[in-house]
């Protein structure tokens, strides 16, 4: 969405903490007439993001489509999905908004009631039409990203229209939505997702030293650079630009960068090395604005790289 990534899920056992990027919601839409065009036309989607029902109830009952998209694809029905407005989402079906639009990162409204755990919006997107075999381009599936946020709602209405537990993710590590499930300790999701046949026994590919010794062990050093694949990833938190401006949410992310290595210690997670906050702080001052990541899933990225990355934004 305009200036707010999508979030790709993924599953996570040990990661690196943190991140900040800043964006604004006058960020710079991608240059062409089409983007324009876009822009001017996504009425319905602007007032849903802004969570303004009464002004997608008025745009809809003049004629406007529920479904052209701003720049970056996102629909009225991704922000309402976003926000869990039942509601809104009804009136927008009612007005043939289309449910398998996909933003530029390739995800669908279903994925996105997914990651809220909204069993309910599921079900409701499904009604109103939406592939129940969804995935993001990684290959994540709707129904992994239901067994990943523990919604058994979800999970049985996905496969009550053939959603594929065997479904494996298509990088080179292969996960399947019983890995998540139990990953994340969603007792119920796995038995249900036993129930529908998932193989207990199906493993990941996992990654193994140049001297083929055996497993890699998850280790500050494998972390960061980058053969703990695909179980670490950096955490990120998004600040908006404007909200910057006020002193207490500046004080607040100055102290998340300066202690986060302390914090990310003591909760059992892997700090980032000390030029990455540093970094971060330099960019904070200077109001830098943007993401070192396009929004796809990259895996075996070294913490080295994503600094150079970062020093150049």
């Amino acid at each position: 969405m305009t200036g707010r990534p999508l979030p790709m899920i993924s599953m996570t056992s040990i990661a690196c903490a943190a991140l900040v990027v800043l964006w604004s919601h006058h960020a710079a839409a991608p240059a062409g007439a089409a983007a324009v065009a876009a822009a001017r036309g996504a009425l319905v989607a602007d007032a849903a993001e802004r969570q303004d029902r009464e002004a997608v109830r008025a745009l809809l009952a003049r004629g406007t489509s529920a479904s052209v998209p701003q720049p970056d694809g996102a629909t009225a029905l991704h922000w309402a999905v976003h926000w869990n407005d039942a509601e809104m989402v009804d009136l927008l079906l009612k007005h043939g908004a289309g449910t398998d639009h996909v933003t530029d990162l390739g995800v669908a409204p279903l994925t996105l009631a997914c990651q809220n755990g909204s069993g309910a919006m599921v079900r409701k997107l499904l009604d109103g039409g939406a592939n129940a075999r969804a995935a993001l381009p990684s290959g994540e599936t709707a129904l992994m990203t239901c067994a990943r946020s523990g919604s058994l709602d979800g999970v049985d209405a996905l496969l009550a229209r053939k959603a594929d537990p065997h479904a494996r993710v298509t990088d080179a590590h292969a996960q399947t939505a019983l890995m998540w499930a139990a990953a994340e300790g969603h007792g119920d999701v796995v038995a249900r997702l036993l129930t529908a046949g998932a193989a207990p026994d199906a493993r990941t590919a996992v990654s193994k030293p140049e001297d083929g010794a055996g497993p890699i062990t998850p280790t500050p050093e494998t972390i960061a650079n980058g053969t703990y694949q695909p179980l670490s990833r950096p955490i990120f938190i998004y600040v908006n630009a404007k909200s910057l401006a006020k002193p207490e949410v500046k004080e607040f992310v100055e102290y998340y960068l300066k202690d986060a290595p302390k914090i990310a210690k003591e909760v059992k997670y892997v700090p980032l090395p000390a030029q990455a906050y540093k970094i971060n702080l330099e960019h904070l001052a200077k109001g830098k604005k943007g993401t070192v990541f396009g929004g796809a899933s990259e895996v075996g990225i070294t913490i080295e790289a994503l600094l150079a990355r970062e020093a150049k934004l």
